[in-house]
Order: structure tokens, then sequence, then C-alpha cells
């Protein structure tokens, strides 16, 4: 059985924001919380959502490279 090539880059993006937005516009349960909260409330929700991003999961982002927008 032959194994299919490697991609480094299955879902190639340029920054963890940018992947961020990627999963919002394409996730129906995310896009269903997003219109319920309302703008105000979301931009809240997000912020804080997103504020350790770049140091919580900073080991597997090494590890990972892409997965922080590192390595790219």
């Amino acid at each position: 059985m032959t194994q299919p090539a490697a991609n480094p880059k299955a879902f190639p993006t340029g920054s963890t924001g940018e992947f961020w937005d990627n999963v919002v516009k394409g996730s129906a349960p995310i896009q269903l919380m997003k219109k319920g909260l309302g703008e105000a409330l979301w931009r809240e929700k997000l912020a804080l959502g997103l504020a350790g991003r770049d140091t919580a999961y900073a080991e597997e982002a090494a590890d990972f490279g892409c997965l922080a927008g590192r390595g790219n």
C-alpha cells in the first residue's frame, strides 16, 4: 500500500489570527454563537479567548511550528 506524500502545510496560514478567522468563517456553530452574542459581546469574548494564544501553547507551537504561525 502506498503512503500519501507528507504535506507540512495541510492547512496553510500565515498567522494564528488568519487561522482563527478561517475557523470562524467555516464553522456553523461558531457563526451561530457569534450571531447570538451580537458584535460588541462577540468582540469582548474574542479578545478574552485569544488573549493568551501566544503563550498558552508555546511548547506545542515549538513542536509543531505552524500551529501558532511560527515556522512558516
